[in-house]
């Protein structure tokens, strides 16, 4: 079991949260309170998830963190694109910048699954 400071996908989560701390005050009010706060907890919830499936011992368990994980990911696509839709991103070049590191984290996570998941024969 590995620190979760040396995991790439715990590193991940963690520079996507600090960028959406650094965007999401600059929502307009409207937004910010609702999806804003949503975007932050999904973050949050998603380090939980791969902290708790790093701890994890037993292959189903870590496997049920791991879904979590991904399911977290769609998630925060979702709310992703509807900031972007609604025009919260005040650059151009952020709804692309995110994404990316959004489906860079849910590569790991795939990953992560193909390694613990039954092989069947």
């Amino acid at each position: 079991m590995a620190k979760n400071s040396e995991l790439r996908i715990y590193n991940s989560a963690l520079f996507l949260l600090k960028d959406m701390y650094e965007r999401i005050p600059k929502f307009s009010k409207q937004y910010k309170y609702i999806l804003g706060a949503r975007m932050i907890d999904c973050n949050v919830e998603l380090i939980k998830e791969i902290s708790a499936a790093n701890r994890a011992r037993q292959k189903s368990i870590r496997l049920e963190h791991i879904n979590k994980l991904i399911n977290i990911t769609d998630e925060m696509f979702v709310y992703i694109r509807i900031a972007e839709e609604l025009k919260q991103f005040k650059s151009t070049s952020a709804y692309p910048y995110l994404i990316e590191k959004l489906a860079e984290i849910s590569r790991q996570g795939t990953g992560w699954r193909k390694i613990y998941l039954p092989q069947s024969r």
